[in-house]
């Protein structure tokens, strides 16, 4: 029988084990946190699930909150200059959508793949134990996938072929309770100096609105900036009051409509989290006492998490990376073989990876005054034409149609 490592328990390493699991595969996964300790660690980044990425969950029998959480249909995109009025619009995308808390999904997804017969390993894997591994032969292939902090990303070299269009960000997000709704189901606000985001999410404690900030480090939306000379967010052991404020403020200056809505809301407890990213592209196979091992997901490729693609990226090169792998394995080859995994990753980033980073393109592009006049126009004409608003939605949950139909036009 065909045996796999993958050491993680993200999104990508968890999508991945789960999907092989379900074909047949023996599968063992390393992760640094048990079940009840991935429960209880902070909040991290809301991610978002497209009806794309939703079919490719279900494919893999890993919907456990479609029923359950609160959805997204409605998207209201809007582009607030310092010095003249914003325009918008709103568009639908062709199904809801879907953010659910990082802590329940991955612990529902890590218990779920242990009650299918899956081999689950809480310890922290270091390059001695993937050296180990290899001069044993014990697996077919070793898969890691411990996201953009993870110590063992030092084995990949980095890669300036290709671009995953991040810029350095400082995020600040909360949940609030309490948000009267709106409009629209989502609202993205885009500024010289970064954007917000409010997005129903589907936390341990229920429904609840996620209020995110992705500034430009540096700038009047960094929350490093709130107190120069004290401890900061960042180093507070619970910063949602903080933060909380801060995110009002960042609202009542990018999206005052949706700071109205947010006005008597309440920030959930222990909700709150600062974090500073910063853009890594890797190769995606690194050699390990003379074997070959794939990357996948935050560890080799780290996608601007204003696009809202991040969920996109890791399921999506998990679904394909597995179907690279059974078909190999079905017929008889060698899965611990470099030019395969580099094709397996590459056959990802021809069909979804290389379109990620046009949505943060056209941002950039934008407020640096160089973004072509015809994707202006489309955005002019968005905001009076309900066909081309919704067109313009549905490329978050098909980014190559984005490039095809706004970029190239």
């Amino acid at each position: 029988m065909t045996r796999m490592l993958i050491v993680g328990s993200g999104q990508s390493g968890l999508m991945l084990a789960a999907g092989l699991l379900g074909r047949g595969v023996a599968v063992d996964v390393f992760t640094r946190d048990s079940t009840a300790e991935l429960r209880a660690r902070p909040p991290a980044l809301t991610q978002l699930t497209f009806p794309a990425v939703l079919a490719a969950e279900r494919d893999a029998h890993l919907d456990f909150w479609s029923a359950s959480a609160p959805g997204f249909t409605s998207i209201r995109l809007t582009m607030g200059p310092d010095n003249a009025p914003p325009s918008s619009f709103t568009g639908r995308l062709p199904a809801p959508g879907y953010a659910v808390d990082h802590r329940l999904k991955t612990a529902d997804w890590l218990e779920h793949f242990e009650d299918q017969g899956g081999s689950v390993h809480v310890k922290t894997v270091t390059l001695s134990d993937l050296e180990w591994f290899a001069r044993r032969g014990m697996y077919d292939v070793v898969v890691l996938a411990g996201g953009s902090r993870s110590e063992l990303g030092v084995l990949f070299e980095n890669d300036a072929s290709r671009s995953g269009g991040a810029t350095a960000r400082v995020v600040s997000q909360v949940y609030l309770d309490g948000v009267v709704p709106g409009g629209a189901d989502m609202e993205v606000a885009t500024t010289p100096h970064g954007e917000v985001v409010a997005v129903p999410v589907l936390t341990p404690d229920g429904p609840a609105t996620s209020v995110q900030v992705f500034a430009r480090p540096g700038g009047p939306l960094d929350p490093g900036l709130l107190d120069p000379a004290g401890p900061g967010p960042r180093r507070r052991a619970d910063p949602t009051p903080q933060v909380g404020a801060f995110t009002a403020g960042a609202l009542r200056r990018c999206a005052p409509a949706l700071a109205e809505r947010c006005a008597g809301a309440e920030a959930v407890d222990h909700s709150a989290l600062v974090v500073r990213v910063d853009p890594a592209v890797r190769r995606p196979v690194a050699m390990v006492g003379g074997t070959p091992v794939l990357g996948i997901g935050d560890l080799v490729l780290t996608v601007d998490p204003a696009s809202g693609q991040g969920a996109a990226a890791s399921t999506l090169v998990a679904a394909t990376v597995r179907e690279w792998l059974l078909d190999r394995a079905a017929a008889g080859g060698l899965l611990s073989d470099a030019a395969f995994l580099t094709g397996a990753y590459e056959a990802y980033w021809r069909a979804h990876g290389r379109y990620t980073s046009d949505f943060s393109r056209m941002v950039t592009e934008f407020w640096a005054g160089t973004l072509p006049e015809t994707v202006l126009a489309t955005f002019a004409q968005a905001s009076t034409d309900p066909a081309v608003a919704d067109e313009w939605v549905s490329s978050f949950d098909h980014p190559a149609a984005f490039s095809d139909w706004f970029l190239t036009t």
